[in-house]
């Protein structure tokens, strides 16, 4: 009877195990999945046709491509899955706003992310992983299409099919604005044409 009663647990146990691999696995899958829709997606995209200007050596790019502006790390349900994009070594610190709204700090190396969930811009009825801000300043974390610190702007404007615009030569940042809820993309390349640092606001309020 022992001997039943022992199987019958280790069976448990045994099955118990199975599923968390289970999870884990089909988690590993749509992130991968993620990752992989995130880059094609972005591969199609034309900021060339966008409403665009430039004033001293900065290209302005008024889009209306959400994905490009909101999800630049790929669309997440929730932390889980957005942390599994990241390296393993990030470190995150839950902050409560005076309205209650609880955001994620996320630090890793001189990098950093503050990320909320929230209604989805693009689908309305769903809840998914929103960008607050960031500031990159590595190669260890990569955004749309690729583009990470280091890339040279040649290779920048072939990714978002900027080439047509004139006067690229004397451009040092590229600043995507949205055109309705304010979010900004700022690209700052060094003297040789260098990606040195991407950065992200918004104008959410927490009051």
């Amino acid at each position: 009877m022992k001997i039943e009663y022992f199987l019958i647990i280790l069976s448990f146990l045994f099955l118990g195990c199975s599923n968390k691999q289970v999870k884990k696995q089909e988690n590993t899958n749509r992130i991968i999945a993620v990752k992989d829709t995130l880059q094609q997606n972005f591969q199609s995209i034309d900021l060339e046709s966008e409403e665009n200007s430039i004033c001293f050596d900065t290209l302005k790019i008024v889009s209306g491509n959400c994905k490009v502006l909101y999800y630049p790390f790929g669309i997440y349900n929730n932390m889980e899955e957005f942390l599994g994009f990241l390296p393993k070594e990030v470190s995150v610190k839950k902050q409560i706003k005076m309205n209650g709204t609880e955001t994620s700090y996320i630090k890793y190396k001189n990098n950093y992310i503050e990320v909320l969930v929230g209604d989805d811009y693009c689908e309305k009825n769903s809840f998914v992983v929103n960008i607050v801000s960031a500031e990159i300043k590595d190669e260890t974390i990569e955004i749309m299409n690729c583009i990470k610190i280091g890339i040279t702007k040649q290779s920048f404007i072939k990714k978002l099919k900027l080439d047509k615009i004139d006067n690229l030569n004397k451009i040092n940042v590229i600043e995507i604005i949205s055109v309705l809820d304010g979010i900004w993309q700022y690209y700052t390349f060094d003297a040789n044409g260098t990606l040195k640092i991407i950065e992200i606001k918004s104008d959410y309020m927490f009051e």
